[in-house]
């Protein structure tokens, strides 16, 4: 109610050509109605997208419509000082607010120098660690070493990960409903589907180096053991039933969404419909 007065009062100025009001203290000063009520309240730094996505908050959804994230509504059309009620997969119960929205820019070289000079020294060092890391690969390959032996041998970190798999639907029951995202692999850090695609097509005794995400780690990398062989996996694949799988329903929805790719693209060509022909009629016309 207080963000419906507060965009009257702003319409209203913009309207007479006056200055836009401040917002009242029921939209800005959270601090305030945290301690009246007991709650907590924190504020963030500016992030960007990939920042917000990265935290809990970003990835808590709208309450309302259990659709659209936090990441994606505070850099959508959501207005500054429009509260929004946003749960997470735990059950908690956030009200987020945007107080400020910067536009993206280019900054001048001279103010980002340092961090050139950074990035372009970690992009150098990268190749060496990653020329390393392919040199006792080989060298491993080559004598049917372990890695751990040959790692270990050359002062490097030697670590194991408990079992993964590439993708999840983690625990939380309405992580069901949502599609399998990547999963994690602990103590690895940035871990992409690069890896996990390197990672699943390893054989028993191939050893391979691969970069994370990011760029700050190299792995040096060795098979350790499967849960179940492909056969076991494939004969799994085949007896489970559809509706009783969780992966089930997502199959079936990407199968759906080709089908209609295909019919639409079929019907295309069939009729000669030149697509990219309207659209620039109508972009013409709008001119």
């Amino acid at each position: 109610s207080a963000f419906t007065g507060y965009v009257k009062s702003r319409f209203s100025a913009q309207g007479e050509g006056e200055e836009i009001p401040s917002p009242p203290a029921e939209l800005s000063d959270y601090i305030a109605i945290a301690k009246e009520t007991g709650l907590i309240s924190e504020e963030t730094v500016l992030r960007t997208q990939q920042q917000l996505l990265e935290s809990n908050i970003g990835r808590a959804v709208d309450a309302q419509t259990r659709t659209q994230p936090v990441f994606q509504a505070m850099f959508g059309d959501i207005e500054l000082y429009d509260p929004l009620r946003a749960v997470d997969l735990a059950g908690n119960t956030f009200i987020i607010c945007k107080t400020e929205d910067v536009a993206s820019f280019v900054p001048e070289y001279e103010d980002v120098r340092d961090k050139v000079l950074a990035a372009w020294k970690k992009a150098e060092a990268t190749k060496l660690a990653l020329a390393k890391a392919e040199e006792l690969a080989k060298t491993a390959q080559e004598s049917g070493d372990r890695v751990a032996v040959v790692a270990g041998t050359n002062n490097y970190e030697v670590f194991s990960t408990d079992m993964f798999s590439w993708l999840t639907y983690g625990l939380a029951q309405a992580e069901a409903q949502r599609p399998p995202r990547l999963s994690l692999a602990p103590p690895l850090e940035s871990i992409d589907n690069a890896f996990m695609e390197t990672a699943f097509d390893l054989e028993p005794d191939e050893k391979v180096a691969v970069l994370n995400h990011d760029e700050t780690f190299v792995y040096l990398v060795q098979l350790d053991r499967r849960e179940q062989s492909m056969k076991e996996l494939q004969s799994r694949f085949l007896s489970d039933s559809v509706n009783g799988w969780l992966g089930g329903g997502m199959m079936n929805a990407v199968r759906r969404q080709q089908s209609q790719q295909q019919l639409y693209a079929d019907l295309t060509e069939k009729i000669g419909l030149n697509l990219e022909g309207l659209i620039k009629m109508a972009a013409d016309n709008d001119q």
